[in-house]
């Protein structure tokens, strides 16, 4: 119960709302359409951030997000929708390749991600493992080579992924002793209202969790803005409550 009792009170602590400008900055949010990607990239484009870039699987459901996010900042002009379909390799291919023809990359904010009850193969490898990891691993790494040409010495990968995965990724980067630095974090947002999972069938105690312990959206998507906000001391960490956990 030590476990749960601390996910429970992780529920209830004040989230600071962000207020670091990004200003000049060029951001991508994958699966951003929806939920703590929309309300990340909202709050990206509210900080003044110069060009986001929102990488979705349906470019109308991403263009709808858009109209949204510049309806409540009153900022246009900011805001890109770019198709990413991380189930398949070859659009994640495309969409690295485009990314190649930016001309800076501050903060690639890798939040897409997938939830299911049953298996499902996609290419030779269980959903999950393809769009959580796999490919948003791929994609990592191969939008590093833009984040190192970019204009200022200090960025940020921040994803949901595997913590040793990462850490792995932090080591080998760290050693490479590259001018700059790429900083790459794990994001935990806690228990969120979003709709990842919403088509599968749910017990009473996580319908009564998603409605009277769950984060809003807007809150949950403060971490995420916390780890686009780390510095160095953030490096191959786990981020919790926009504090260095454990």
């Amino acid at each position: 119960m030590g476990g749960m009792g601390k996910i429970m009170r992780s529920q209830f602590i004040s989230l600071p709302y962000p207020t670091k400008k990004f200003t000049g900055q060029t951001i991508i949010v994958t699966g951003s359409n929806v939920g703590l990607g929309l309300e990340a990239a909202r709050h990206f484009v509210r900080l003044d951030a110069s060009k986001v870039i929102l990488a979705v699987r349906t470019i109308k459901k991403g263009e709808a997000a858009a109209a949204s996010i510049e309806e409540t900042t009153g900022r246009k002009g900011v805001v890109d929708v770019w198709e990413l379909d991380l189930c398949k390799s070859e659009s994640v291919q495309k969409f690295a390749s485009r990314v190649d023809t930016l001309n800076r990359l501050d903060v690639f904010m890798a939040n897409a991600g997938i939830m299911a009850k049953t298996f499902t193969k996609v290419g030779d490898n269980e959903s999950q493992i393809t769009v959580n990891v796999i490919n948003t691993m791929l994609l990592g790494i191969m939008v590093l080579p833009v984040c190192y040409l970019s204009l200022v010495p200090l960025y940020n990968v921040s994803k949901m992924m595997e913590l040793l995965a990462v850490r792995e990724l932090a080591t080998k980067m760290t050693e490479s002793k590259k001018d700059g630095q790429v900083i790459v974090s794990v994001v935990n947002p806690g228990w969120v209202k979003t709709n990842m999972g919403s088509g599968e069938k749910s017990g009473l105690f996580a319908a009564f969790g998603r409605r009277f312990i769950a984060r809003e959206t807007e809150v949950g998507s403060r971490t995420l803005v916390h780890a686009a906000e780390g510095g160095p001391e953030t490096h191959g960490q786990y981020l919790s409550d926009c504090e260095i956990g454990e």
